[in-house]
């Protein structure tokens, strides 16, 4: 069997026009895994994600390959081979004639792993399920009522600036001090956002507040506004999915108890590295808290999966569709976006102007 080589990181490299990212970022990810600092690692690779994404061809593909290679290399070192094996699925995705490791050179389990994924065939789009009418009735009816408008006093902690705003323009808002001024603000946010200023009508505003207006009564919680939920965040940015499918939780889907029994639980909001902040942080705490499978293959919870396809998504991003995965458990939440690295970029890519 001949041996795989790096040679898409070595062009990474070297190239000129990758200096300050990805390629900077690579390899001091390189040098966090080499310390040990696995979660520094996947910190800075995530954070290249979005510079690979948006290069050209086959710069594209050589970087995000490198990108998913290291990332698997970092999960390993964390002893998460179910992390491990996504992300060289990935890997194979976007380098799919790599065949074989050095076993010399990298640590005996990463090896098993890549060589087990390397054999398994690519994951097909899924089929199937239900659509989202089915699960969430309502919506086709919805998009014909007139939404409440909020007072504009109360605007900035609505989804509006809460998913689209700029840090700048969230920080602008709370300077303001007059109704005035709020509305000329809400007013200039929604105009620097109009997709077809030529129609005289701003859709994409009158289609995101609808979309908030029913994420509020359909996934509102005790604790939260429905389109501040993690459901409703991602229907509010990218519309109803293509297909969701439900299923009991299994210890396979995610075991987030630690130390056994239903009842010792992390909280997702304070544990994990922290040296890590934002979306990576969360990533690292959700990955963490799937390093014990419990017992049972079914844990008592469910999880849901939204599924998107290609057209639906970003433009940025090229992947034939994209799942996210929400788990449900006593002791860990209602409906929690289980974040990867590719679901962090389409939310993010979502809510900023392209």
């Amino acid at each position: 069997m001949r041996r795989f080589t790096f040679v898409f990181v070595a062009v990474l490299l070297s190239f000129p026009a990758l200096a300050a990212d990805p390629g900077a970022a690579i390899r001091k990810a390189r040098q966090a895994l080499n310390e040990k600092r696995y979660d520094d690692a996947i910190q800075l690779l995530q954070g290249a994600i979005p510079d690979a994404a948006a290069l050209a061809e086959p710069q594209h593909s050589q970087a995000l390959a490198a990108l998913h290679f290291y990332t698997a290399l970092a999960f390993n070192g964390l002893q998460d081979d179910d992390k491990t094996r996504e992300e060289l699925d990935q890997f194979f995705r976007f380098n799919p004639t790599a065949k074989a490791l050095d076993p010399a050179r990298y640590d005996a389990t990463f090896v098993r792993l890549f060589s087990e994924v390397s054999r398994a065939p690519r994951t097909a789009p899924e089929t199937g399920g239900s659509n989202f009418d089915e699960v969430y009735p309502g919506y086709a009816n919805f998009r014909e009522r007139d939404p409440r408008i909020p007072v504009v006093e109360q605007w900035g902690d609505g989804p509006e600036l809460q998913l689209l705003g700029s840090p700048d323009e969230k920080r602008d808002w709370r300077k303001l001090a007059d109704d005035e001024a709020r509305r000329a603000f809400v007013e200039s946010f929604w105009k620097r956002r109009d997709k077809t200023p030529d129609t005289g009508e701003n859709e994409y505003r009158k289609e995101f507040i609808r979309r908030a207006a029913f994420a509020d009564e359909t996934f509102r919680t005790a604790k939260s506004r429905g389109s501040l939920t993690d459901r409703g965040r991602v229907f509010v940015l990218l519309g109803p999915p293509r297909v969701i499918r439900q299923k009991p939780l299994t210890a396979k889907d995610g075991a987030f108890n630690r130390g056994g029994g239903a009842g010792a639980t992390r909280n997702i909001n304070t544990a994990g590295p922290s040296n890590l902040s934002g979306s990576a942080r969360e990533a690292m705490i959700n990955d963490i808290n799937q390093e014990t499978v419990l017992p049972e293959p079914d844990i008592g919870g469910t999880v849901e999966r939204w599924i998107f396809a290609h057209e639906q998504l970003p433009q940025t991003i090229r992947d034939d569709e994209v799942t996210f995965k929400f788990i449900t458990q006593q002791g860990y939440g209602d409906h929690v976006l289980q974040r990867e690295l590719l679901v962090n970029k389409v939310i993010a890519d979502a809510g900023t102007l392209r």
